[in-house]
């Protein structure tokens, strides 16, 4: 996460694929939710705004899922890395997003994290391909 707040997306979302596909094995829903902030804040790091905030409402799901809301520092960076989000969908649009990713199955919001982190390594193959 420290690569995120350093401005460092390309790294944050190796480090975060790599968490992503540990945590999943093991199934340690604890731990996901985490993960599941860290990449939203890839997405928003990298303009998807959309994809963002559906991770982040997934992650504030299963938090509240397990009994394990975030700690203030924890909210604090996540609506930090979010900004760019809320900036470029707005309240409403943005809130909508949050509240889709909230309802959505573990394995659904698991499947966009993976194709975030695909679909980034398909654009660094080819630079000039858009998605």
């Amino acid at each position: 996460m420290l690569s995120l707040d350093e401005h460092d997306p390309d790294v944050a979302r190796l480090l975060l694929e790599e968490s992503l596909a540990l945590r999943r094995d093991v199934s340690n829903k604890r731990f996901l939710a985490g993960t599941l902030e860290g990449l939203a804040g890839v997405a928003a790091a990298q303009g998807q705004a959309t994809r963002a905030l559906r991770l982040a409402g997934a992650a504030a799901a299963l938090r509240t899922a397990t009994g394990r809301p975030p700690t203030a520092t924890e909210q604090a960076r996540l609506e930090r890395w979010l900004q760019p989000a809320w900036a470029e969908l707005g309240g409403a649009a943005g809130a909508s997003m949050l509240h889709e990713g909230g309802t959505m199955a573990l394995e659904e919001a698991i499947g966009d994290a993976v194709r975030l982190t695909s679909t980034d390594r398909y654009r660094r193959r080819r630079p000039n391909a858009t998605t």
